[in-house]
C-alpha cells in the first residue's frame, strides 16, 4: 500500500506520520519533501551514511567480507561465500537495515577502524568474521560490533569439516543469522534504556514495550501496553507494535490480568491480523497471528501460520518455537522436539527461550515423560518466574510419577500467580486440545491438591 511505503521513506530518513518534518501530507492531493536539502557532512558526526540513510531510524549492519586466514587464496570463495549467505538472510529480517553486499565488499581490504566503516555505510552494528582451514578442517569465527561504543556484543566460533562445503556453509550460515536476530534486539533494548523517553522513536517505544511484556507482570503489562500504544501513536503500521500487543492482551488472559479475558484474545488476534495486513511478508506478522491461535487453543490454525513466517525466514527462531509449542498440545507431541531444539540452539540468548522450554515440557508430558516434563518445567520457570503454566505442568508431572510433595510445592507456586485457579478453569484450558492430555493434566492436578472450583 502507499501509505505503507510512505511510512518505510519517513522512518528511513527518521521522520513520522505525526511530525512530518521532512514528508509531508496533503489531503487528497498527495505527499511532499519539505526539508531543506544541502550537501556536507551529517549534522553533529550522526552515522547517517553516504548517501543520507538514517542509522536512528531502526537497527543497522554491515556483513564486512570475512578474511581468509588460511594461507590459500583459492579459499577466497569461500569466505566470499559465507559473507553473501549471512548478508542475505539477514537481510529477510524486516526490522533490520543491512547494507547490501556490494557496498560492504568495498571493504575487503579494508585499514580503516569498525566505526570509521560503520560511519562511511550508516549502520550501528558490524558483523566481521574470519575463516581459518586446516587440511580437511575448517574454523570459521565471527563477532558483532556496536561501532558507537567499540563494543564486542557477540561473539561465535565454528568448527567443521569440508566434506561438503554447502552444507557446511548453510549451517554456519544458520546459526550467525539466528543467533544475531536476539543479540541485536538485546543490544537495542539496552541501547533505549540510555535514551530519554523524550527523544523516543516509534522503534524504541517497541523496545521498551518487549522489555516490558517479557517481565510477565500485571505492572509491566501495563507498561508493555503503553509502550507499544505510543509507537502505534507515532507510526499506524509499525508492525512490531501490533506483535507485542497481540502477545499482551493473550498473556494476559491467560493469567487473569484483565477482567475480560475473551475480550483481551480477540484484540490479540485482531492486532495480529493488523501486523500481516501491514507487511505480509514480514515474518513476524505471521509469527503474531501464529502465537495468536496459538493462545486461544486454535492450533491447526497457529501450524498453519507458522509455515509461512518459517518459509520467509527459515532461521527464525520464533517461528521454529510456536511451531514446536503447538505441535506439543495438539496431539502431536512427536512432530514438536525437532522445530523447538531448532529454536533453542539458534538463539542461546534469546528473551523467548522460556517459551521454547515451556514448548518441552508440553511435548514430554504429552508423552508421558514426567521425569522429563519436570526438568523442563523447572528450566522454564527458572528462566521465566511469573509463568504460572510452567507451575502447573510441574505440579501435574510430579503427581503423576507419585511425588506428591514437589506437587504441592509447584501448585503453591501456581497459586500465588494465579489465585482461584480450579479444575473447572483447568477443563477450558484454552491452549490444549488434546483430550485425553487434558484429562491427564486434570487427573495431575486433582492428586495434587488443585480444587474442583
Amino acid at each position: 500500500a502507499l501509505n505503507s511505503r510512505i511510512n518505510a521513506a519517513r522512518r528511513a530518513v527518521g521522520d513520522d506520520g505525526k511530525r512530518q518534518h521532512m514528508i509531508r501530507t496533503y489531503p487528497r492531493r498527495g505527499f511532499r519533501f519539505v526539508a531543506a536539502v544541502e550537501n556536507g557532512p551529517p549534522p553533529g558526526g550522526a552515522a547517517t551514511g553516504k548517501e543520507g540513510r538514517s542509522a536512528a531510524a531502526k537497527p543497522s549492519l554491515a556483513v564486512l567480507p570475512f578474511a581468509n586466514l588460511s594461507g590459500d587464496p583459492d579459499q577466497d570463495y569461500f569466505a566470499e561465500g559465507i559473507s553473501e549467505d549471512i548478508t542475505a538472510a539477514l537481510s529477510r529480517m524486516r526490522w533490520l537495515f543491512v547494507i547490501s553486499r556490494n557496498s560492504s565488499f568495498l571493504y575487503r581490504d579494508r585499514q580503516s577502524a569498525f566505526a570509521d566503516i560503520a560511519r562511511d555505510l550508516g549502520v550501528r552494528y558490524v558483523l566481521d568474521g574470519s575463516i581459518r582451514k586446516a587440511g580437511r578442517q575448517v574454523r570459521i569465527s565471527g563477532q558483532l560490533i556496536d561501532a558507537a561504543s567499540h563494543r564486542q556484543i557477540w561473539a561465535e566460533r565454528y568448527d567443521g569439516q569440508l566434506d561438503d562445503i554447502f552444507s557446511l556453509q548453510d549451517e554456519i550460515t544458520s546459526g550467525i543469522s539466528a543467533a544475531l536476530n536476539s543479540e541485536i534486539t538485546l543490544a537495542e533494548i539496552e541501547r533505549v534504556r540510555k535514551v530519554h523517553p523524550s527523544n523516543f522513536d516509534a522503534w524504541d517505544h517497541c523496545l521498551q514495550g518487549a522489555a516490558e511484556m517479557h517481565k510477565l507482570a500485571p505492572e509491566a503489562y501495563e507498561r508493555a501496553l503503553s509502550e507499544f500504544d505510543k509507537a502505534l501513536q507515532i507510526d499506524p503500521e509499525i508492525v512490531p507494535a501490533h506483535v507485542g500487543l497481540a502477545w499482551c492482551h493473550a498473556l494476559a488472559a491467560l493469567h487473569g490480568w484483565t477482567r475480560s479475558g475473551g475480550k483481551a484474545l480477540e484484540l490479540s488476534v485482531r492486532h495480529a491480523h493488523q501486523a500481516i495486513g501491514h507487511d505480509a511478508g514480514d515474518p513476524r506478522a505471521h509469527v503474531a497471528l501464529a502465537l495468536a491461535h496459538f493462545w486461544v487453543g486454535e492450533q491447526d490454525e497457529a501450524v498453519a501460520a507458522a509455515l509461512p513466517a518459517i518459509r520467509l525466514d527459515p532461521n527464525m527462531p520464533e517461528a521454529h518455537g510456536v511451531l514446536g509449542n503447538a505441535l506439543a498440545v495438539s496431539g502431536k507431541a512427536r512432530q514438536a522436539d525437532e522445530p523447538l531444539q531448532r529454536a533453542l540452539l539458534g538463539s542461546p540468548r534469546d528473551p523467548m527461550r522460556w517459551f521454547w522450554y515451556h514448548g518441552k515440557a508440553n511435548a514430554a508430558f504429552a508423552l508421558a515423560d514426567y521425569t522429563k516434563a519436570q526438568e523442563w518445567a523447572r528450566t522454564t520457570t527458572a528462566h521465566r518466574p511469573g509463568w504460572a503454566f510452567g507451575h502447573l505442568i510441574g505440579a501435574a508431572s510430579a503427581a503423576l510419577s507419585g511425588n506428591p510433595e514437589a506437587a504441592q510445592i509447584e501448585l503453591k507456586r501456581l497459586l500465588h500467580l494465579i489465585p482461584h485457579y480450579s479444575l473447572k478453569r483447568l477443563s477450558h484450558h484454552p491452549i490444549w486440545t488434546h483430550q485425553p492430555d487434558i484429562e491427564r493434566l486434570i487427573e495431575g492436578l486433582r492428586l495434587a491438591g488443585l480444587e474442583e472450583g
